[in-house]
């Protein structure tokens, strides 16, 4: 049941990943929760993309990605503490203190996007938003990775942020906008 609708799930959004590709051919992946992972539903790519972990079906630590990090910080605090527990370390950015992420996690949060910096990749930018449905719930997170010599990663926080709100419209209207359907 889950495979069929991820499958819807990936193709609602696949006309606004195409739109984000569009802009500058960085990878553009969209995730939901899965456990204590984030699960990456559909992940466009080219040629000129920095090689990233992320395909579908690839189950990402939430502490380490953009993406995960925006489930991450609207999940409850359950999941949280959960997390919390079992910080591996990917990179030598990779934040493994407990206090440091969860401080990051509130400014997620406050602020509406993540972006981290070669946490789970050296070399890599991500940046990341949520995608909600029904009552504003955070059912999704959609994102990009850069490359490190990006200079301005957040001017793609904009972006992200109209194309989740016009994906989130369209997921509520097709009755995809229920969190439990996705997990």
């Amino acid at each position: 049941m889950l495979a069929s609708v991820h499958a819807e799930l990936r193709e609602v959004a696949l006309p606004y990943m195409e739109d984000v590709f569009g802009l500058g051919n960085d990878a553009v992946q969209l995730g939901v929760l899965d456990g204590l992972r984030c699960l990456i539903v559909d992940r466009i790519a080219g040629s000129r993309t920095i090689s990233v972990l992320s395909k579908p079906g690839t189950r990402l630590p939430l502490h380490a990605t953009g993406v995960g990090k925006v489930l991450l910080a609207y999940g409850g605090a359950e999941l949280q503490e959960a997390t919390l527990t079992t910080l591996d370390r990917y990179t030598e950015q990779t934040i493994t203190d407990t206090a440091t992420l969860a401080e990051q996690l509130r400014k997620i949060k406050s602020h509406g996007f993540a972006i981290t910096y070669g946490e789970l990749v050296d070399g890599s930018v991500s940046v990341a938003v949520p995608v909600r449905g029904k009552a504003g719930q955070v059912i999704a997170a959609f994102g990009v990775v850069l490359t490190s010599t990006t200079t301005e990663p957040q001017r793609m926080v904009p972006v992200l942020q109209v194309t989740a709100a016009a994906l989130s419209k369209k997921l509520l209207d097709s009755g995809l906008g229920v969190a439990s359907r996705l997990h």
